[in-house]
């Protein structure tokens, strides 16, 4: 009986997990993207939602095919954990992550307690996601090195370009 119990525990979760989500896609397309249709490219794709058995829910990035990395404190033991999708219909659809690996320098209490930690996971998923693609990585486009400002732009004073 306490296994049901638990199951049933879990249900219910993940159905109030769905019905947020639900609520999340009914607004209209305007409202999220100013009016305009969404890039198949760009970072956007590759920006997954983790949903897990507790309630919780996280991002991560697509790194690979089948391959996410998001934060440690958002996959903790004892719980399972799946990735949303979203059909054609735009109705949220749960799926299975395969294996999740917890860096094994991270410690939760240091987290906590604002201390530095390896606060890093990975979580390997069973199928491909649709409509999403691998963030790409790249070497950055101006120099890095201890000591030295790291800006986005060409125009800041501190730039020696």
């Amino acid at each position: 009986m306490p296994a049901l119990r638990a199951i049933a525990v879990e249900m219910k979760i993940m159905l109030q997990v769905l019905a947020g989500l639900a609520l999340l896609v009914s607004a209209p397309a305007h409202a999220i993207v100013g009016g305009g249709a969404p890039s198949a490219e760009g970072v956007g794709r590759s920006i997954v939602t983790i949903v897990g058995s507790r309630g919780n829910f996280c991002t991560g990035a697509l790194i690979a095919p089948r391959l996410v990395l998001t934060a440690a404190h958002c996959v903790q033991p004892g719980a399972t954990y799946k990735i949303v999708e979203y059909g054609a219909d735009r109705q949220p659809q749960l799926q299975d992550v395969k294996t999740v690996a917890i860096h094994p320098g991270f410690n939760m209490q240091a987290m906590t307690a604002h201390r530095a930690t390896a606060d890093v996971a990975l979580l390997q998923l069973e199928v491909v996601p649709k409509g999403k693609n691998p963030a790409t990585l790249g070497v950055p486009q101006v120099p890095i090195g201890v000591g030295r400002p790291v800006h986005h732009s060409r125009h800041w004073r501190d730039d020696p370009r």
